[in-house]
């Protein structure tokens, strides 16, 4: 081969490469969408050069190098035009309602010199919460049960025992607050307790005033 052909050959193959010269061109082809509306249009046979890939309309005219513009041109498949919201949008005061439904009851007692035998629920349910003082100096003793009626602290059988701890002196306050994941859902027919002196499960021994029980349950 001669240098004037490698040079003629090496000419081609860079006019090639860079587009100024397609030995083989590219179709033209439309992206429609619908029934048929073209929304983009690729015209590289007629001219051998791809231009830069532009929305038209039907009609083959460009409309618009904003996309956001062009968009609201296109008709949609219910047939009408693409719209725009309001630039801000101003939206009332915002708060939490209040869930009244599903809020536990709140209740409380103050403790008697007895075995404060007391039925809080009478179907089951949930213990929500329990806050025990104790004004007196003396230790005290919770019990827990599962009945629908106020127990027989005596005989019945105690799910918890919770020991309330007394004042260091008279005129301070003692007291607890337990953990109640541990009573959760342990209520299948009622929620009662009774308050006495000694830790025993049998033992019936009243207490003192001067004891205050919170709880909450549902």
């Amino acid at each position: 081969m001669t240098l004037k052909s490698k040079i003629t050959y090496g000419l081609l193959f860079l006019l090639t490469a860079v587009g100024l010269l397609e030995i083989k061109a590219r179709a033209d082809y439309d992206v429609t969408q619908g029934t048929g509306t073209t929304i983009f249009a690729f015209t590289c046979f007629t001219t051998k050069v791809c231009p830069a890939h532009v929305m038209i309309n039907a009609a083959g005219t460009e409309i618009g190098t904003d996309m956001l513009t062009a968009l609201q041109s296109i008709d949609t498949k219910a047939g009408s035009a693409l719209t725009t919201q309001a630039a801000s949008v101003s939206i009332g005061a915002v708060g939490l309602a209040a869930n009244v439904t599903n809020a536990c009851t709140l209740g409380k007692a103050l403790s008697a010199a007895s075995n404060n035998a007391t039925n809080v629920k009478s179907s089951a349910g949930v213990l929500c919460s329990l806050n025990l003082f104790n004004t007196t100096t003396t230790v005290y003793y919770l019990k827990l049960y599962n009945t629908s009626s106020a127990p027989t602290c005596a005989s019945d059988t105690v799910l918890h025992t919770i020991p309330i701890p007394p004042a260091s002196a008279a005129g301070e306050i003692g007291g607890v607050v337990p953990n109640l994941s541990v009573y959760a859902g342990a209520f299948s027919t009622g929620i009662s307790y009774c308050l006495v002196a000694n830790f025993a499960d049998n033992d019936n021994t009243s207490a003192a005033t001067g004891v205050l029980i919170n709880y909450s349950y549902k």
